[in-house]
């Protein structure tokens, strides 16, 4: 049974989202939108947050933010589609 340690990683926020109605959604690995926090990008470090938002052309702003949240052993285990 996994431990409930945490770590906390670089995800980016995708606020524009927020203001059509949606609940609080990040970038995902094919550099999209989601709503899952399962399928958010997570980064060690923040430039690889920033490297990765350049490479797939995404603007940080104030709409688009890198933030560190706190991640659990659970996080990592919850199925993904």
């Amino acid at each position: 049974m996994p431990q409930k340690n945490t770590q906390g990683l670089y995800v980016i926020f995708d606020l524009s989202r927020v203001s059509e109605g949606q609940g609080m959604c990040y970038i995902a690995k094919d550099g999209t939108s989601t709503e899952r926090r399962t399928l958010a990008a997570r980064f060690l470090t923040f430039s690889e947050a920033e490297k990765f938002a350049q490479e797939q052309r995404i603007p940080l702003d104030a709409m688009r933010q890198i933030v560190q949240e706190v991640f659990t052993e659970w996080d990592h285990l919850a199925p993904r589609r």
